[in-house]
């Protein structure tokens, strides 16, 4: 998925929206027009895919704490009136019944430990009840690789994965042995955290001259920058206690957002070596990066100006409240904020430091899969082709449904978003974090480090060091064992 941040910024900044891309089908045309994302409308050359009338049903399951509900699918009954998003992803799903005669049918599977079962029951039974499988993040998705329940997306001839609705980048990142049983495009929209910020703090204590944008754009965004500009804001009320009656430079969930500052500081938890092998980057590559990254955070988190809260605390802070200069959330919550009163910014997550050589964000989305057992293989590689292809007005509803009519007064933030979007990218530790217990306790090393207490990277890392590698051995095992 290439950067469109001058195509988007002209539509949302004239608030025009592309209706006629809206519409179902092409006529008589053989292939459809590709969609534009921008007021300037250019046809692209259509993908491969003729029209079809397969007469036939296209059943999607989904992790549904993975896959918001109404971003993906959309029923025509539950379509809100006057909402661009509903609209665009009801009518993505006419536009393939038109095209292909398919009727596109999403099955809620349940949370990250419920979905995996009825995909595995089915598989196993040599049952084509499901034609695409949406994961979790990472749940279940090792299993369903090393049993052979997926196939590779490069057998596909009608996935077109080199065009730009397609994301191969992130594809390959997870890539094992030159197989794809992982595939991400356009119509998985993006799941990422980032760092809202208070515009009325930040222009106490930034120059006019040069605001966090600024740094953003000349990599000046840095962690210690961040944490200078949290330092700053911390404000006690007089009481002497630092309680969430104070005012705060950053807060958040003290679990998943944090463990996005590892790859934002360019160090993956497991990379692949020149033989496709995997191995853990930290130990490696990057010892000194990662102790000194792990040090530095365990020490900002026990300082003043941060408040941070661990996964299902109830006692939190947001910056709708006015008493925090950054906060970490999902994008998707920016549909949150974009109706308070407070003036807020988006921004990525910061550098390293200034050499490192650009912003890397960490993609929370799931992939998607193609179940082993389907038996109309044409069917299915049309119809998850034609959900990439169409979905360039569900991106741009996406968009301006996070930043509604506060883009129209805050160009910066759009420009800031599209740049998280366009820097996405996967860490390998994530996807197989589920192949040991060793694996997913190191991912959340940080938050754990500073829940726990810092006893340091390493000494973490040695107590799992067995199961790790027991993890990662095994995969590759079975997955040589099915060619």
């Amino acid at each position: 998925m290439k950067s469109t941040t001058v195509r988007i910024l002209c539509l949302l900044l004239t608030l025009i929206m592309i209706l006629p891309l809206f519409a179902c089908g092409q006529g008589e045309d053989e292939t459809p027009t590709g969609a534009s994302s921008g007021a300037e409308e250019t046809e692209t050359e259509g993908p491969s895919v003729k029209r079809n009338d397969y007469d036939c049903e296209f059943n999607a399951i989904y992790c549904n704490d993975t896959y918001p509900k109404g971003y993906f699918f959309m029923l025509d009954e539950e379509r809100e009136p006057g909402s661009d998003m509903d609209d665009a992803v009801y009518e993505r799903m006419e536009r393939i019944k038109d095209y292909l005669g398919v009727t596109i049918n999403p099955v809620e599977g349940g949370n990250f430990l419920e979905y995996g079962g009825p995909i595995k029951r089915t598989i196993q039974a040599g049952d084509d009840e499901y034609q695409m499988v949406m994961t979790h993040t990472y749940y279940d998705v090792t299993d369903f690789i090393v049993s052979n329940y997926l196939q590779d997306f490069k057998d596909f001839d009608a996935l077109q994965l080199d065009a730009d609705y397609w994301d191969q980048q992130m594809m390959e990142e997870d890539s094992l042995d030159d197989h794809y049983f992982l595939g991400y495009n356009d119509f998985c929209l993006a799941s990422v955290y980032v760092l809202v910020f208070n515009k009325d703090m930040a222009d106490r204590y930034t120059s006019n001259d040069v605001h966090i944008y600024d740094d953003v754009r000349n990599k000046k965004w840095t962690l210690d920058r961040m944490i200078e500009l949290s330092e700053l804001v911390a404000v006690d009320n007089g009481d002497g206690k630092w309680t969430n009656e104070d005012t705060y430079g950053f807060a958040g969930m003290c679990w998943v957002p944090m463990v996005s500052f590892t790859l934002s500081s360019d160090i993956r938890v497991i990379d692949k070596d020149e033989n496709d092998e995997l191995y853990l980057s930290p130990v490696v590559d990057n010892s000194e990066r990662m102790i000194a990254l792990t040090t530095k955070l365990f020490n900002f988190a026990k300082e003043n100006c941060t408040f941070l809260w661990p996964l299902n605390s109830g006692d939190q802070i947001h910056l709708t409240s006015g008493q925090v200069m950054f906060e970490m959330v999902n994008n998707y919550s920016l549909v949150e904020y974009k109706g308070e009163d407070i003036r807020f910014g988006v921004l990525p997550y910061p550098l390293y430091d200034e050499q490192q050589e650009d912003y890397r964000i960490m993609n929370w989305n799931g992939m998607l899969g193609i179940p082993s057992t389907i038996k109309n293989e044409a069917m299915v590689a049309d119809t998850i082709e034609m959900l990439a292809y169409f979905s360039e007005p569900v991106k741009t509803a996406f968009f301006e449904r996070l930043l509604g009519a506060k883009v129209a007064e805050a160009p910066d933030d759009a420009e800031m978003l599209d740049l998280i979007w366009s820097h996405q990218c996967n860490d390998v530790g994530m996807i197989f974090s589920n192949s040991s217990a060793g694996l997913e306790e190191l991912f959340y090393v940080i938050p754990r480090l500073i829940q726990a207490g810092n006893d340091g990277y390493m000494a973490f890392y040695k107590k799992r060091e067995k199961s790790i590698s027991k993890g990662l051995q095994k995969i590759y095992k079975n997955i040589r064992s099915n060619e």
